[in-house]
């Protein structure tokens, strides 16, 4: 279970540059889909004038050095890693709520990114409940 989140932790963190990368150039081209552009480009794909993906990139760059951390040193930063999945599910929450309601459009890759954390979560929770038996 431990490379599984290791691996998503780095496909999410090469999403997150793939949506930085299309945010920065400014395309409305997305390689699956077509509303990519309508989500990327809305008024609330920005916080403080920095893309939200860029924070996406910290956010699995963070989670990958706890993962790496586990696999390959064995150390355990579990409520670190809880805290982090608990801030990025509310935040992958929000966002998807935005495209739902706010922008009324989707965008596949931002998508994936919230199923990644969503994913990530579950499993650090199944995780810790095994811990506890």
């Amino acid at each position: 279970m431990r490379n599984f989140k290791l691996i998503l932790s780095i496909l999410g963190f090469l999403n997150a540059i793939y949506l930085t990368s299309l945010k920065v150039v400014g395309s409305s081209v997305c390689v699956v889909g077509s509303n990519c552009g309508a989500v990327i480009n809305s008024a609330y794909s920005t916080f403080f004038s920095v893309p939200v993906s860029v924070f996406g990139i910290s956010f699995f760059l963070s989670l990958f050095y706890v993962y790496q951390k586990k696999v390959f040193s064995n150390v355990h930063y579990y409520i670190i890693e809880f805290s982090l999945l608990l801030i990025g599910l509310f935040f992958s929450l929000w966002f998807v709520f935005v495209q739902a309601f706010l922008v009324k459009s989707f965008c596949f890759f931002c998508t994936v990114s919230a199923l990644i954390v969503f994913t990530l979560f579950i499993l650090t929770i199944v995780e810790i409940i095994k811990l506890k038996n």
